[in-house]
């Protein structure tokens, strides 16, 4: 699993487990979080005061109720779980059918 990899630097970590996230549009999805979050290297990624949160940066005020009431997620593990992150970006993906959610996109 890329995430074990004691060779891999955390950015290149991060890169490789949402790539593995959007087995299907690695490029995209790789590109969407360096634009975001600069692949989790921003100052503000792991804020959970900020409006968007994590590598991905979801939207607090769209998203925070929504995976709290369905998957029991707070809005901390949404933004600093790296699972929990990704599970709930990918939900996100899911519904729209597609990258548009993201301002990167």
């Amino acid at each position: 699993m890329p995430s074990q990899d004691p060779g891999l630097s955390p950015k290149d970590r991060l890169i490789a487990l949402v790539q593995a996230a959007w087995p299907e549009d690695p490029a995209t999805a790789t590109r969407i979080l360096i634009c975001e979050s600069q692949a989790g290297e921003h100052a503000d990624t792991f804020s959970v005061d900020a409006p968007n949160g994590g590598p991905m940066q979801l939207n607090r005020d769209t998203w925070a109720g929504y995976f709290q009431e369905l998957y029991g997620w707070t809005w901390e593990q949404v933004v600093t779980d790296i699972g929990v992150h990704l599970k709930a970006a990918r939900v996100i993906y899911d519904r729209a059918g597609d990258w548009t959610p993201w301002r990167c996109y």
